[in-house]
């Protein structure tokens, strides 16, 4: 997380590399610089490209998209009963499937409540084009 409430980065762990410490999210350091001049400049932003990297070094790896998404569609036909989805949702250990016709195209979401809410008023019979919601954001 990049921001100043991020509790991964710990200041004290980064400047006791040179011998510095402190509150982990307030910690300092100082250390003198052996050389003068442009090779002055050149330590200075050695030190600070590796104060940066153990920083870097203590940032999780951030969880993306892809990390979270399915990759395998599993869709329904808006002309399948509503006790095939409920069968097929629960082969598939899916709680809502996009309903999408012959061509691929999407039509709706249905949702695993809405297929219990079925079998409940035994209702199971009906095609899922009934119950399916059309209101989907693509």
């Amino acid at each position: 997380r990049a921001s100043v409430r991020a509790k991964t980065v710990d200041l004290n762990a980064v400047m006791r590399h040179w011998s510095g410490g402190g509150h982990p999210a307030a910690a300092a350091a100082s250390f003198r610089l052996q050389s003068k001049g442009d090779d002055a400049i050149a330590e200075a932003r050695a030190a600070l490209e590796e104060a940066h990297g153990i920083v870097l070094s203590q940032v999780p790896k951030q969880v993306t998209a892809a990390d979270l998404m399915t990759t395998r569609v599993f869709a329904c036909s808006p002309d399948e009963t509503m006790d095939d989805a409920r069968a097929f949702m629960l082969r598939v250990d899916r709680k809502a499937a996009p309903v999408v016709d012959g061509g691929g195209k999407l039509l709706g979401m249905l949702k695993y409540r809405d297929v219990m809410k079925a079998a409940q008023a035994a209702k199971g019979s009906q095609l899922v084009k009934g119950w399916m919601r059309r209101d989907t954001l693509t």
